[in-house]
């Protein structure tokens, strides 16, 4: 295999990989969003969480659950870009131009990575904070 060919495919790889890194991102804020909409603008959403206890718990298990799927994803594509990058230098040698230009783009590193888990983390914790006390720092009118 040449390694023109090698290396367009390593990019791609590359691309395709974090393209996977922004749809679970992307994904995951758009449904924490949409969870804590709900519980705020729904008297009934948090009467539900209310009563009976059981209601709460499992809610808390599945946000739980979610958060660390989410943040088990988000590492496997960070370690998969870094694999790739590996795999590009070695087949490009120190041809630094394509190195630099397909790290810039498509590299995952581990701060964007802290980045986008800290945002998450954010919104996985406010939406706990508003499955245990929702009820008693939310008003509806």
């Amino acid at each position: 295999m040449s390694n023109i060919y090698q290396r367009d495919l390593i990019i791609s790889l590359l691309a395709k990989n974090y393209d996977t890194h922004m749809n679970i991102i992307w994904a995951t804020i758009g449904l924490l969003l949409g969870a804590i909409g709900w519980i705020i603008t729904s008297r009934e959403a948090r009467s539900y969480l209310t009563s009976p206890k059981l209601n709460k718990i499992v809610s808390l298990v599945v946000i739980i659950a979610m958060a660390i799927m989410h943040y088990y994803l988000l590492w496997q594509t960070m370690e998969y870009s870094i694999d790739l990058k590996s795999e590009l230098i070695k087949v490009v040698g120190e041809n630094v131009d394509v190195i630099n230009t397909s790290e810039f783009i498509y590299l995952i590193s581990y701060y964007m990575f802290s980045a986008r888990a800290f945002v998450t983390f954010i919104l996985f914790g406010f939406l706990s904070f508003l499955v245990i006390k929702g009820e008693k720092h939310i008003t509806s009118r």
